[in-house]
């Protein structure tokens, strides 16, 4: 029988503390479970952890619904942006659910400076549709999130309740699209939100166009549907600044029969490196020369080992088939 048991954990046992579990906490409790491949699949607890509300024993299968194949910030599942975690735990022979309140940390976002614009004109076409204006004893209070553009990942999520940007308290979407357009000459914004009814400073980094970076990636050429000829120049550039090549899509952890399987790529922009270098939405990254690019980190171990290299080959997946990528340097 399935047993499902919602249970709000807050620094030691559920009721001896008023105060939500600190991200870091949460993290780091996360860490110190062992992985376990043999099946069923998880991350065991070898003791009892007070923070998580496990015992020992208990087999961690999910983390916020995706599977809990290991710990660390760099692991998908681990949303480190949400107010409310749930843990999905075998105890024995019952499966329980487990809800954990954390106390969300300030957070940098970058956005590039024409992301900006597109969400000005969005909100000037659909203010009304992807914002619902609240209150509070009758008086505006806030500005509800419906509907963010899917592939801007910096800014408010799905339910956000929008307080206040750059100091100016935000109750329509009138508000909201002031505050965007008056963004826009600045190098960044400040926006206060409550997130699953917790408060949230999010600080949005406004990045704009390296005329270098620019350059070289305009002389990239292609030579056929699988191969193009890559300036050093832009590989020296990416290799200075990995978040300069961040701009131009948006990058999703795949998970694959409860394994890491690469990046999918959403929303490539005309002229962006990614569609210079004859990728499309849809394409999941997967090797770099080789090496496996499932996480984060290994995607910029394998970057840092191009810079001496005369050739680049990377293995995607594209509408299920694997395809191969050449990029020679010159």
């Amino acid at each position: 029988m399935i047993r499902v048991l919602a249970v709000v954990f807050f620094l030691a046992t559920a009721a001896a503390h008023a105060a939500p579990l600190s991200t870091t906490d949460f993290a780091t409790a996360i860490e110190a479970l062992a992985s376990q491949v043999d099946e069923p699949v998880g991350l065991r607890a070898n003791a009892q952890s007070r923070l998580l509300g496990l015992e020992r024993g208990d087999l961690v299968i999910a983390i916020n619904g995706e599977p809990a194949i290991s710990g660390g910030h760099g692991w998908s599942g681990l949303h480190l942006d949400r107010a409310i975690q749930t843990l999905t735990v075998l105890r024995g022979a019952r499966e329980l659910t487990l809800t954990l309140h954390l106390k969300l940390d300030a957070v940098t976002q970058h956005l590039a400076v024409d992301r900006l614009t597109e969400l000005v004109d969005r909100t000037r076409q659909g203010g009304a549709r992807d914002y619902v204006a609240t209150t509070k004893n009758g008086i505006p209070s806030g500005l509800l999130v419906k509907q963010p553009i899917s592939y801007v990942a910096a800014g408010p999520h799905e339910g956000d309740l929008i307080r206040k940007i750059d100091g100016h308290v935000v109750t329509t979407s009138s508000d909201l699209l002031k505050a965007y357009e008056e963004a826009r000459d600045k190098p960044q914004l400040v926006l206060e939100l409550e997130r699953s009814g917790a408060p949230l400073q999010i600080t949005i980094v406004l990045d704009r166009p390296d005329p270098a970076l620019s350059a070289a990636i305009a002389s990239i050429k292609q030579i056929n549907d699988t191969t193009y000829d890559v300036p050093k120049a832009f590989i020296d550039l990416v290799l200075a600044n990995p978040m300069a090549i961040m701009q131009g899509a948006r990058l999703v952890p795949v998970v694959k029969d409860g394994k890491a399987a690469g990046f999918k790529l959403y929303a490539v922009r005309p002229g962006s490196v990614y569609a210079m270098l004859g990728l499309n939405n849809g394409d999941t990254l997967q090797t770099i020369n080789g090496n496996d690019i499932t996480s984060a980190d290994k995607a910029l171990e394998a970057s840092a080992a191009l810079r001496d290299t005369k050739k680049v080959t990377v293995v995607i997946e594209r509408r299920g088939a694997k395809m191969t990528m050449t990029y020679m340097i010159k």
